[in-house]
């Protein structure tokens, strides 16, 4: 039985906003001392964080343990296709979310089709996966852009007004309602 000393619970609604505060205090307090010690990057789960300047930016790419092998399941055996294809496919979306620039998100795609090559997929499956996330990915990011910003969200407001037929008919077709 595991017992929770300190913190909040993963599945925790409160969790990701406490995260978020730590993490802030962490780069703001640590940041000097680890730039001291000359650390400018840092394995963290599958991110590598790089430092950029002291105004803290971050640029991070996948990491890959030292004891990370780069088996995947062989396209050659009796798994079903969809298996075999969601190996490069998660392998290139989490790419996609990770690598913050493309020099780094170019380097991991080059990554995948080095794994990918060695475990004998073949390099139009590679690169047709890689091309097929890619540009959802874009597209996802152009209709981002495309929304407007600001939205005007019409009220409807409700007035009293005084029954004078004219004007009550002339509003009447201005609005296409009825009164």
């Amino acid at each position: 039985m595991y017992v929770q000393h300190k913190g909040v619970a993963m599945d925790a609604p409160l969790a990701p906003m406490i995260a978020n505060i730590f993490m802030a205090h962490l780069e703001t307090t640590l940041m000097d001392r680890l730039l001291q010690f000359g650390i400018t990057h840092y394995p963290f789960l599958m991110i590598f964080i790089h430092s950029l300047s002291l105004p803290i930016k971050w640029k991070t790419t996948i990491y890959h343990k030292p004891t990370f092998t780069g088996l995947l399941t062989n396209p050659n055996s009796y798994v079903p296709s969809q298996n075999k294809k969601a190996s490069m496919v998660s392998m290139a979306n989490r790419a996609l979310l990770i690598c913050s620039t493309y020099t780094l998100l170019g380097t991991e795609f080059n990554e995948i089709r080095r794994i990918g090559l060695e475990n004998d997929y073949p390099l139009s499956f590679i690169d047709t996966t890689i091309g097929i996330k890619l540009s959802q990915h874009r597209n996802k990011i152009n209709r981002k852009l495309n929304k407007p910003i600001i939205r005007c969200d019409k009220k409807k407001i409700y007035i009293e007004i005084p029954l004078i037929r004219s004007f009550t008919l002339e509003l009447k077709k201005k609005n296409h309602t009825p009164l």
